[in-house]
């Protein structure tokens, strides 16, 4: 399937207040993906960094400004072929216009956009994706948030006592261990799907010990009547280029998309296990297509292991909280995870292949992964598999309170963060 990557991104703004003063900025700023408004004024030295000092203070004008992110590009498609634009990571409130027509919005830093632009698309275009740091419209929410003392780098504090009503890391608008910064970007890759075939979308693999394997997923399809095939289903050992299971079954494909599930057995599949308690061994379970002598292919990467929570009362004071991996206890040495850059597009292979390896190295076998945060790159999941740590993964906005929860909590009560606070512990 092409994938056709945009790239060579131009950059403006425009001032959202009247009543602010702006430092002067390019009318055009270049820039690449994935990055970050912050770092794009790094680069044109509008700001300095504001990691370091009190820089921090002199962005809150970037978060009262509308950014657009605007790409012209080629695309050479058929008549029969399927056309998707995918931005991930955009932050936060967006509006995609494709040359000229407002085709989406999108107001949530936690799941990527992805949309059909068949029949839309041109030999040459332009796409625009004007973007905000806030979504002004959480002001309109009762719930009120204790946490706005951390947010010097933010304009109106009152969007960060708001902060759960949208769909943005809490972590932006100021925590304990960071001031707030109004991070304002496409944070991940941004490209064009093309295929006038099929495509293998969301493979998820359920795996037990007894060499059990299911692998669920999506198939796709530009088709417009049935097509028969088959389908190969392997699962092969990290270790090793030879399928240590293979099965075909046959298949029907049809327009549109449809949910498809694949089964086999793999005999005495070996065990992965916590560092410092066995082998980290992993597989890849791989699907192919075989349709009208096509091959399609989709792969990702899984563990025969089984994990659960031993908790037993003895007496109404005694009791045991215990962690198995494949029935094994296991003495869980842990750490908290934060984003490890509060701007997200800052944050390099390297430094998450260097942080998974130091907590490897100070006998870390277990991450609780903070609800404040982002969802992280594959590369963070993989790393953690390949070195032997488990995660408990928060749910994500879970660290103040959820609006709706209680409709009269700021409605009936006193406001003050001090008192819902106290209200909150009690």
């Amino acid at each position: 399937m092409p994938i056709h990557k945009l790239e060579n991104w131009v950059v403006s703004g425009t001032p959202l207040r009247k009543d602010l003063k702006y430092p002067p900025y390019p009318e055009k700023m270049s820039a690449s993906v994935s990055n970050d408004i912050h770092l794009v004024l790094m680069e044109h030295d509008v700001i300095r960094d504001p990691y370091i000092r009190d820089n921090f203070r002199a962005c809150a004008w970037i978060g009262e400004t509308e950014w657009c992110w605007s790409s012209a590009f080629s695309c050479e498609a058929s008549p029969e072929d399927r056309v998707f634009l995918n931005l991930e990571g955009l932050t936060y409130a967006a509006s995609i216009v494709l040359n000229g027509e407002k085709i989406a919005e999108h107001k949530n830093m936690h799941r990527p956009l992805r949309i059909e632009i068949t029949g839309r698309i041109r030999k040459e275009n332009r796409l625009e994706v004007f973007l905000q740091a806030f979504d002004r419209s959480i002001i309109n929410t009762p719930e009120i948030s204790c946490f706005t003392k951390w947010a010097d780098a933010i304009y109106d504090t009152e969007l960060c006592r708001k902060r759960t009503a949208g769909r943005k890391a809490d972590y932006t608008y100021g925590w304990d261990w960071a001031q707030g910064l109004p991070v304002c970007g496409i944070e991940g890759n941004a490209f064009l799907e093309i295929y006038d075939d099929c495509l293998i979308r969301e493979p998820i693999v359920h795996a037990s010990n007894d060499g059990s394997v299911r692998l669920c997923c999506e198939i796709e399809s530009a088709f417009h009547d049935l097509h028969t095939g088959t389908a190969i289903l392997r699962v092969i050992p990290k270790t090793s280029d030879q399928a240590a299971a293979e099965s075909r079954i046959p298949i029907v494909i049809g327009p549109g998309t449809e949910y498809y599930e694949f089964t086999l057995h793999c005999d005495d599949p070996e065990l992965w296990y916590p560092a410092g308690y066995g082998k980290q061994a992993m597989y890849r379970c791989e699907l192919i297509l075989e349709i009208d002598r096509r091959m399609i292919s989709g792969s990702v990467s899984f563990a025969f292991r089984e994990i659960e929570i031993a908790d037993h009362a003895f007496s109404d004071d005694q009791g045991e909280y215990r962690l198995l991996v494949n029935g094994k206890p296991i003495y869980a040495q842990g750490v908290n995870w934060i984003p490890p850059e509060q701007i997200p597009a800052r944050a390099s292979d390297k430094r998450y292949k260097t942080l998974i390896r130091f907590a490897r190295d100070a006998g870390i076998n277990y991450i609780r992964f903070w609800g404040g945060g982002i969802f992280e790159r594959d590369l963070f999941y993989d790393l953690c598999d390949e070195n032997g740590i488990l995660i408990w993964h928060d749910f994500m906005l879970s660290g103040p309170e959820v609006p709706g929860f209680d409709p009269t909590f700021s409605r009936e009560f006193n406001t003050e963060p001090e008192y819902q606070f106290k209200r909150l512990c009690s």
